[in-house]
C-alpha cells in the first residue's frame, strides 16, 4: 500500500471488500487473548480482524477495547524496525504506545515509541 501512489491508493477497494488474514472475532479469540495475558495487538493488516468481516461471529473489537481495555493496532509498519535488527543483530526491545485520550472517541492516532 505504501509503494502505491495516490491514485492508486484511492483505487483500493474499501475495508468491507478486501481479503487479509487476522484474528478470528470469535469469543474464543477474546478469552485465550485475556487468558495468555496479552495486553495489545498489533498487526500491518488493514483490520485486526480476518476479512472479510463475518458479522454471525461478531466483532473482536468489540470485545477486545470496551470489555478488555485491550489497545489494538492496525497498519503498523515494521519494516525499518526489522531492518535495524538485522544492522545490529538486537532482536528486543520495548515498544510504548498509549491512545490519546479523546473524549468519546472510537479511535486514537498512533502514539508508539520503540527503544532498543
Amino acid at each position: 500500500f505504501l509503494g502505491l501512489s495516490a491514485e492508486q491508493r484511492q483505487s483500493q477497494p474499501r475495508t468491507e471488500e478486501m481479503d487479509s488474514a487476522g484474528l478470528t472475532p470469535t469469543p474464543d479469540m477474546a478469552a485465550w487473548l485475556w487468558d495468555h495475558q496479552v495486553a495489545a495487538v498489533a498487526l500491518d493488516n488493514p483490520a485486526v480482524e480476518a476479512l472479510p468481516v463475518r458479522r454471525e461471529q461478531g466483532f473482536l473489537h468489540h470485545r477486545l477495547v470496551p470489555l478488555l481495555g485491550m489497545l489494538l493496532g492496525e497498519f503498523w509498519d515494521f519494516e525499518r524496525l526489522a531492518q535495524d535488527c538485522l544492522q545490529d543483530g538486537i532482536y528486543e526491545g520495548m515498544f510504548v504506545a498509549s491512545p490519546m485520550n479523546l473524549p468519546r472517541g472510537v479511535g486514537s492516532p498512533g502514539t508508539g515509541y520503540l527503544m532498543k
